[in-house]
């Protein structure tokens, strides 16, 4: 019997396993992957509290020694002006970083082994074990061996995506949904160093770019998904073609250099929060919230919420508080947490022009550094940047 079996080793899975781990827990990490591995369909971008949190874990070092840049700061261009500018500091982070997930992935799975979390890959589950109305453990297959296994666990934690087994067995309700708004198209280019992550807004686009191992430089595109699947008829001509008419300095430093990889992209990217737990089962990551990646802050939704997470569980399994009870405070705090900065990424993911009073206020920030500051800050996630949109803070910002 183990105290928790998580399913799914990514950068939700396995830092909430870690951290129960840590705590004394016997912790099962499965996975139908081998690692290490990577995972293609990921914008990479770790925001500022992401980077944090890793450096809580004590995986931030282990990261960034795998040659992974740092980014101090980014540039957004809004057509008429730009502004060049760092988030407020997080726990003494003031960077962002842009693994690759083949970097970020394989370092929060060692992370979890390390701390004793015993570690199944290429493991396919197939079923997850329900016992009068309770999720008591799984059923899966040793992909290597062909073996059946059953599983027991006091609590099952799917951090298996989207499409999530745990999720749809225990039919966990959703709320705050937004049918997918925009698509996505990137690769990866040699030969086009960046000093900055960019951010290009434009009349139904946004470009962005920024630094990841190797050397290679992430280039990507979000289109409004009324026009993604006309756009992705031929990406090479459309791709470049919209980079070259409305960011045509960018487009000549990428005829420079040279596209390494193939094209990634998906026109499938739901806005939902669902119910994270309940008798014996708890939901991760991309299972317990997700949103449009215009706004690439996921890594950090799950890194935090992992450590709340984490938290709640622990409070339930050493008998602090009914586990129940843990799973409820868990979701308030998370929604707490998130709420508006999900309402900004779910307004902005159709890619049209802010409101007036937006666009007036945007239009400040080139004199106003703290303002563009704690706007991006708002834009990353920052916890103490959530309240940007409060009047009395802008006007505080403003006078500053």
């Amino acid at each position: 019997m183990y105290d928790a079996i998580v399913i799914g080793a990514r950068c939700a899975g396995a830092p909430t396993a870690r951290l129960l781990a840590q705590k004394g827990h016997r912790v099962l990490l499965v996975d139908k992957s081998q690692f290490p591995s990577g995972k293609r369909l990921s914008t990479h971008t770790v925001f500022t509290p992401g980077v944090a949190a890793l450096d809580r874990m004590g995986l931030l070092e282990r990261i960034e020694a795998a040659n992974t840049p740092r980014n101090e700061a980014v540039e957004m261009d809004f057509g008429p002006f730009k502004v060049v500018t760092s988030p407020p500091p997080q726990d003494g982070i003031t960077w962002l970083n842009g693994p690759r997930r083949h970097v970020l992935d394989n370092a929060l799975v060692e992370g979890a082994v390390e701390a004793g979390v015993e570690l199944r890959d290429r493991f396919e589950v197939t079923e997850v074990s329900i016992e009068d109305g309770r999720v008591v453990g799984i059923r899966g297959r040793d992909v290597k061996s062909g073996t059946e296994v059953t599983e027991k666990a006091k609590i099952v934690i799917g951090a298996d995506g989207i499409n999530s087994l745990v999720a749809r067995t225990v039919n966990a309700p959703k709320y705050r949904e937004t049918p997918t708004r925009s698509g996505i198209v990137f690769s990866y280019w040699s030969g086009v160093p960046l000093d900055n992550v960019v951010i290009y807004f434009r009349p139904d686009r946004l470009f962005a770019a920024q630094t990841t191992n190797d050397g290679l430089t992430t280039v990507m595109e979000y289109v409004p998904i009324d026009a993604y699947h006309e756009f992705c008829e031929d990406i090479d001509q459309n791709f470049m073609g919209d980079w070259k008419q409305h960011v045509p300095d960018f487009h000549e430093r990428l005829m420079e250099g040279k596209r390494e990889e193939r094209w990634i992209g998906t026109g499938y990217q739901p806005n939902y929060f669902r119910k994270p737990g309940g008798p014996g089962w708890a939901l991760a990551g991309d299972a317990e919230i997700h949103h449009d990646s215009n706004n690439p802050s996921g890594i950090s939704y799950s890194l935090i919420n992992g450590e709340y997470l984490a938290q709640a569980i622990h409070a339930g399994l050493s008998g602090d508080k009914p586990m129940e009870q843990a799973l409820d405070e868990y979701e308030k705090r998370r929604n707490d947490r998130w709420s508006a900065h999900y309402d900004f990424v779910v307004a902005g993911a159709g890619l049209e022009p802010p409101p007036p009073e937006a666009q007036e206020l945007i239009g400040l920030m080139p004199d106003k550094p703290k303002l563009a500051s704690h706007f991006l800050g708002f834009v990353e996630g920052c916890e103490d940047c959530l309240d940007f949109f409060d009047p009395d803070n802008i006007q505080a910002l403003l006078a500053s």
